[in-house]
This record gives C-alpha cells, sequence and structure tokens, in this order.
C-alpha cells in the first residue's frame, strides 16, 4: 500500500530527520510492502536509469547500463527528465522479525568500480557490464558471497542506503547496491515500509507509487 501524507506525518518527520533531507518535498509517499512466504524481488536498483537504458530492456554487458551517460541531457521519468536527478537514497524500516529468513541481501558490493579502475565513490562513473572487476563476464545473476551484505529483518530496524550521487557528481546509478528482498519461511510474513528520498523537490511516479485514498483512518 502507499499512503496518504497526512496518513503518517510523525513517521515522515522522522524519516526526514534520520535521512537528513532538508526538503519534505523531496521524501516521495511512503510505501508499505507485505511478503508472504516464497514471495521475493528480485535483484534491482531502487534508482532511475533514464529513458531507454539497457537495463530497462534486460540486456547485459552493456558500456552505460543504467543510462547515465544520457543524464545531463535526458534525466529520467520521475525526475521529470530534470539534468542529474535521481532517485538519491531509501530508508526502509523492518515492522516485524522475520526469524532465519527474508534477508535484504546486498550481493554485488565491490562490483561497480571507476572505470580507472578506482574506487567508484571517488570518481563515480557509469557501470559498464562487459566484465567484472576481475576479468570475467559480467551476468546479471552474479553473486560474490564474499562481499554480499545480509540484513535479518528486525522489527524497528532502518537501513539506509545511497542508490545513487548527489546531483552535482551526475546523479549517477550505483551499482553496488542492486539488493534482493529474499523471502520468508512458511509460518512467516515480513512487512516493510519504504521511504524513497529524490535527490529534487518535483517529481512524478508510477501508478503502484500513488496514493489512492487513505488506508486507514488513523494517523501516525
Amino acid at each position: 500500500v502507499v499512503c496518504v501524507n497526512d496518513e503518517v506525518p510523525t513517521l515522515r518527520t522522522k524519516l526526514q530527520t534520520l535521512t537528513g533531507v532538508s526538503d519534505m518535498a523531496q521524501l516521495q509517499p511512503l510505501k508499505i510492502s507485505k511478503y508472504r512466504p516464497g514471495q521475493v524481488f528480485s535483484k534491482h536498483t531502487d534508482a532511475w536509469p533514464t529513458e531507454e537504458a539497457p537495463v530497462t530492456r534486460g540486456w547485459v554487458q552493456e558500456r552505460d547500463f543504467f543510462g547515465d551517460e544520457s543524464r545531463p541531457t535526458r534525466g529520467c521519468y520521475p525526475a521529470r527528465n530534470q539534468p542529474n536527478h535521481n532517485t538519491l537514497l531509501t530508508c526502509f524500516v523492518y515492522l516485524n522479525t522475520v526469524h532465519g529468513s527474508g534477508y535484504t541481501t546486498f550481493p554485488n558490493i565491490g562490483l561497480h568500480q571507476s572505470r580507472d579502475g578506482g574506487s567508484f565513490y571517488r570518481n563515480p562513473t557509469p557501470l559498464d557490464t562487459h566484465a567484472r572487476v576481475d576479468g570475467s563476464a559480467w551476468d546479471w545473476e552474479y553473486r560474490d558471497e564474499a562481499d554480499s551484505v545480509q540484513i535479518a529483518p528486525t522489527q524497528g530496524l532502518a537501513v539506509l542506503h545511497f542508490c545513487s550521487v548527489l546531483p552535482e557528481y551526475g546523479g549517477i546509478c550505483d551499482g553496488n547496491v542492486l539488493h534482493v528482498a529474499e523471502a520468508p519461511l512458511e509460518g512467516q510474513d515480513k512487512y516493510v515500509a519504504q521511504q524513497f528520498v529524490a535527490s529534487c523537490t518535483e517529481w512524478s511516479l508510477p501508478d503502484d507509487s500513488i496514493p489512492y485514498g487513505r488506508v486507514s483512518w488513523d494517523t501516525i
């Protein structure tokens, strides 16, 4: 479900404080997701590729996987094609504890490096999926267990990750934070509140991210 902003004013204020965002308008409507046993959200990014980027067509082995080279002129749909803007960060909060399953896994830490071979964070450049750092072929299912980060759902635990860099650095998608929402085991459900934060204050959203009236008459 997607909450109307005035249903969750206290939560939004707390999330604004937690993320350090100065303008509440950067916070998109709060989304709450339920995962039943066996339900998985496969590997994905919370950032937005530009229009016609290879990732939108399922292609791999591309020089510019997320279409970031055209971001300075083309932008992306949610940011209303404003140059260099993107979804900047996500804060998700586990609403219940799930035992032995339902992890959020970041399997590609270290995959995305700068094109000069250095750190992506020192010199952000678009993700090139022709090959991994060790020279072997890149594929969508690639997963390095040694470098994976796995987070166990624990009630009240908030997790922040930056899915793109700041606009002044090009709004480039960070391929290191591709992640998977793994399924809970039988007899358990998983509930997660997700706050997506844009790098701009004016944005558009797909239908599944827009509230369609109040979910409840309670105010949280």
